[in-house]
């Protein structure tokens, strides 16, 4: 992935701030035994670590001391046990539980200050639970960011594509593996973790066990270099102060154009032609020449990465009598159970019932692409029918969210 030149001005700005500041490690621990009916001991042990800072920004030290403080847990090992044996009525399973709580600073910029809170405990079971949450604040105010407060409203759809991609490209895969095979996730879907802190480098996403693995698979984290967040980011917020303000401009393409040309065993051909407009911006026509004496037929693309509204400029058609968009989350028919579903990306439909043999029908499209698409992919299907008689154009290709083959093609956008 091409992020590493374009994150080093951020990545050296925030190294800088961190190692500017220093700090002592302070520790807190707290033990408390009961001794039990059968004459054994059942014990909870807390530990808490975490930082004491020093900075000449005085204000600076003061606002993240005071952040790291909100998250120091109050520790009564003595009322631990008593609570917990009133709860289970003096049955024990084990000889002792556990707490163990360490905070770090995880990064300093010019902007924010973020703190990682890790825990680890063990109160029965097979083995303990351990996990992470990142907490990011305003560096002058020491007011806690939510992420609200940083990006556009109606962000997590694109924040979850852009880490998708991000996800895909640094695992070597492909926008179509499956995760659940590829990755082991627990769901073939992509999430956001509920960890999510403003690092020196980048947005730092952290998946804690359970949360997309099993246990046994423990952690998962990666970092969405902030110029992919430039198109989310709010204006004026301490995000947007982030983002490296360097020249990505890349020159128009409007002489780069795909053709792509596919038979279907004499019964109809499909070509497709792609014109890059602009680094963000795409023309699609689509053709479709029917071979055989049916009269009733249509060609459907869908776009995989377009999961949100508002991305088709214009749309043409010559020949076909509608040419119809559904946006994600329109009610759509999956072949594999002959019922609707909900899409999850954008697909358009252009039908006819007049389409005489040897003719050629046709659609345009423009359609405007995310920024964060370096390769933007198509799939490309038709279909010819005559009372119960069809022909699926291809009978078999790429699974697309209908149940149908596909071909695919896929355009650089860069």
């Amino acid at each position: 992935m091409k992020t590493i030149l374009k994150g080093l001005l951020v990545l050296f700005l925030g190294t800088l701030e961190l190692n500017a500041i220093e700090s002592s490690t302070k520790k807190l621990e707290d033990t408390f035994c009961k001794q039990l009916k059968n004459n054994k001991k059942f014990c909870m042990e807390y530990k808490v670590e975490y930082p004491l800072v020093y900075s000449q920004d005085t204000q600076l030290a003061r606002n993240i001391n005071n952040a790291i403080s909100k998250h120091i847990p109050v520790l009564n090992a003595q009322k631990y046990i008593s609570n917990y044996l009133q709860e289970t009525e003096g049955e024990v399973f084990s000889s002792g539980h556990s707490d163990e709580t360490t905070i770090t600073l995880l990064a300093v910029t010019k902007s924010t200050f973020s703190l990682d809170i890790s825990g680890s405990s063990y109160t029965g079971g097979a083995h303990g639970n351990y996990g992470s949450l990142a907490y990011n604040y305003d560096r002058y105010t020491g007011e806690l960011l939510q992420l609200k407060n940083i990006f556009k409203p109606y962000y997590e759809e694109t924040l979850r594509a852009i880490a998708e991609q991000v996800y895909r490209e640094k695992n070597n895969l492909t926008p179509y593996d499956n995760l659940q095979d590829k990755q082991g996730w627990l769901e073939n879907k992509f999430v956001l973790p509920a960890s999510i802190g403003l690092g020196a480098d980048g947005l730092h996403l952290n998946y804690s066990p359970y949360e997309i693995k099993p246990y046994v698979a423990g952690t998962t984290s990666f970092v969405v270099p902030y110029y992919l967040l430039a198109p989310i980011a709010k204006a004026n917020s301490v995000l947007s102060t982030l983002i490296p303000r360097i020249d990505v401009t890349i020159p128009h393409k409007t002489k780069n154009t795909i053709s792509k040309t596919f038979n279907h065993n004499k019964h109809a051909s499909i070509r497709l032609k792609a014109k890059v407009l602009s680094p963000h911006r795409v023309q699609i026509d689509v053709s479709m020449t029917n071979h055989t004496r049916y009269h009733t037929g249509g060609l459907s693309l869908s776009f995989p990465q377009l999961t949100r509204r508002g991305t088709l400029v214009d749309k043409k058609t010559r020949g076909f009598n509608k040419v119809t968009l559904y946006p994600p989350k329109s009610r759509l028919y999956y072949a594999p159970t002959k019922r609707t579903i909900r899409s999850q990306y954008m697909l358009v439909e252009s039908d006819t019932n007049n389409w005489s043999k040897d003719q050629t029908k046709s659609v345009s499209l423009t359609l405007d692409i995310p920024s964060y698409i370096e390769s933007f992919y198509i799939n490309v299907r038709g279909s010819l029918s005559q009372n119960r008689n069809i022909v699926a154009v291809p009978h078999k290709g790429i699974e697309g969210q209908q149940g149908f083959g596909n071909y695919r093609i896929e355009i650089p956008m860069r």
